[in-house]
């Protein structure tokens, strides 16, 4: 039998990406070749633009693919002028996309900042008119081909029907071993709190632990975890201090942080977070473990641009042979 693959259900959408000295201030031009100069001589320009395929569930079916894994991404790609591109840069990554339908819509865009000053991301996102999932989309899946799928909190009506369905066929199969893992990363959305209670394994970001009055990891995944299923695992984390743990027994476990010898692109990082915790957690590894190893995964992503340059950096450092 073939080696069962992972899915992540969600979004997939253009990320065009401009590398700036500092974050602009507003009514000001930017140019790549010119400094803009500013009060107190710093200059600010363009260092580079990327355009990239983006998206949760998209970043991390490419992580756990350049990670070793049998990848799948799950949602709608859109019909028209970019369908090759997305598909022939899943390829790129050895990430199967044969099961997503093909709509005619405008494609989703995120135009992102990153400031070379800060270390930080701006995002300004556009859905287009790309309609998600259907609810009835995995009936068409041969579930038995995987062993874990993964789903982006987004259309959560829809995510509630599927998680369903997937809960029924195990229930009918019991040969049909498959986890179940979701999360939950905007905050001030109080519908996607009914999400804590679907998964086996639940991400939750540190901006919905804040937006639920926590001030810290420990606190967060040791408060939250009564909202999730008994069995499950409750998973937070929390940028450059790590990241934290609730298991079934309600005990916490933590890894600190992995730091980069610089900040140089954080767009992504808690996709690579995620899927480096469903990579270890996969292979049956216990929590602290994966912890550490998505910490590592996700700091040495922070270090680079884009996701490419992991599996050889990794390599070197001796963490894809732990």
């Amino acid at each position: 039998m073939a080696e069962r693959r992972v899915m992540t259900v969600g979004m997939v959408c253009v990320d065009i990406i401009n590398y700036v000295v500092r974050f602009p201030d507003e009514d000001t031009d930017v140019g790549s070749k010119s400094p803009l100069e500013v009060p107190g001589g710093l200059g600010n320009r363009c260092l580079d633009q990327q355009w990239c395929r983006g998206g949760n569930a998209s970043n991390s079916a490419t992580v756990l693919s350049l990670l070793g894994a049998n990848a799948e991404f799950f949602g709608s790609i859109p019909q028209g002028d970019l369908t090759s591109f997305f598909e022939e840069d899943f390829r790129r990554d050895g990430v199967h996309v044969d099961r997503c339908p093909r709509l005619p819509a405008r494609t989703p865009t995120s135009c992102v900042i990153v400031s070379a000053a800060s270390g930080t991301r701006t995002i300004v996102h556009s859905n287009g008119d790309l309609p998600e999932l259907p609810a009835d989309a995995l009936r068409h899946v041969p579930l038995r081909e995987y062993d874990w799928i993964h789903f982006e909190g987004r259309n959560i009506a829809n995510v509630n029907k599927m998680v369903e369905y997937v809960r029924a066929e195990r229930e009918k199969n019991p040969e049909l071993k498959l986890t179940i893992s979701v999360e939950l990363e905007k905050a001030n959305r109080p519908e996607l709190d009914t999400l804590f209670s679907l998964g086996e394994v639940v991400f939750i970001s540190k901006d919905v632990a804040m937006s639920k009055g926590f001030t810290d990891m420990e606190s967060a995944v040791r408060g939250l975890k009564a909202r999730t299923l008994p069995r499950s695992v409750l998973i937070c984390p929390w940028g450059e201090l790590g990241a934290a743990a609730c298991l079934a027994d309600g005990s916490v476990v933590t890894s600190q942080a992995h730091r980069p010898p610089s900040v140089v692109d954080t767009v992504g990082a808690g996709d690579t977070f995620i899927a480096a915790c469903i990579w270890r957690l996969r292979r049956g590894d216990p929590v602290n473990r994966a912890l550490r190893t998505a910490c590592v995964v996700a700091g040495t992503k922070v270090g680079v641009k884009g996701f490419r340059p992991l599996p050889q950096l990794l390599k070197d450092s001796g963490l894809l042979h732990e």
